[in-house]
């Protein structure tokens, strides 16, 4: 296929994402990475602007923490091998199949409400870092987790094979963007912003939201493996500009 064409198809699938996307044909592999270029520079050219509104510059950033308790080889592993792959499958496996789009709703209401108590009150919401922390003191739970996680998994995929599902069909474009803007938000999270800057989060992240589109695309238009490469390409682009200037530097 001809990136134009390959273009084409893009944006008409986000004009209407479509659930049961016909995926006979996936796309290239040079073609996927043309598609990503193109779109990393559309968020180069939204990051400009954005980082000079915002004045990135002054605002901390969770990565220069990380960087400086991490080895760089450690930041590599968890940013280009460990979050692509946890985040794909929470942001963009369920995007295939029906029953785990229900999951999703629900996990994502359940968190909506969890957040909003713990906003409103006083109980704590460490969130992801809670399940972290619970893991290491508890790792005999880890295997069984992760056996009946894979169960659930085949289950709900054996049961998707009999059934429409009419309303997610119906209502996909919504769930689609909804996803792509859920995962946008979740990178608020790597700044130290004030309450007075929340309003302006959605700009703030808009670069991760372009991205999630073309993650959610890819998922769709070939599986997940190749939104998982691409994840994992985009995180290592500045860990790669990183590592250059610190040889650099040190030469």
């Amino acid at each position: 296929m001809r990136l134009e064409k390959a273009i084409r198809e893009f944006l008409s699938f986000l004009r209407r994402p479509i659930f049961d996307y016909p995926r006979e044909k996936p796309l290239d592999f040079t073609i996927v990475i043309r598609l990503y270029l193109i779109v990393f520079l559309v968020e180069m050219l939204l990051f400009v602007p954005i980082s000079s509104f915002f004045d990135l510059e002054n605002i901390p950033h969770v990565m220069k923490e990380i960087l400086d308790t991490n080895s760089l080889l450690e930041v590599f592993v968890k940013a280009v091998i460990i979050a692509p792959i946890i985040e794909e499958f929470l942001f963009r496996f369920h995007l295939r199949y029906g029953n785990f789009i229900y999951l999703f709703l629900l996990f994502l209401a359940v968190s909506v409400v969890g957040f909003a108590v713990a906003t409103m009150t006083t109980v704590s919401f460490d969130g992801f870092e809670s399940i972290v922390q619970w893991a290491k003191e508890h790792p005999i739970w880890i295997a069984p987790i992760i056996c009946f996680g894979i169960g659930l998994i085949i289950f709900l995929k054996e049961q998707d094979r009999n059934r429409e599902h009419r309303a997610v069909k119906r209502f996909f474009p919504y769930i689609f963007y909804l996803t792509a803007f859920i995962f946008a938000m979740l990178h608020v999270s790597n700044f130290t912003l004030d309450k007075s800057m929340w309003l302006m989060a959605p700009l703030l992240v808009l670069p991760q939201f372009i991205l999630g589109l073309y993650l959610g695309y890819i998922r769709m238009r070939n599986n997940l493996g190749y939104s998982i490469f691409i994840h994992a390409f985009n995180n290592a682009i500045p860990l790669f500009l990183i590592a250059l200037g610190t040889l650099s530097g040190g030469s």
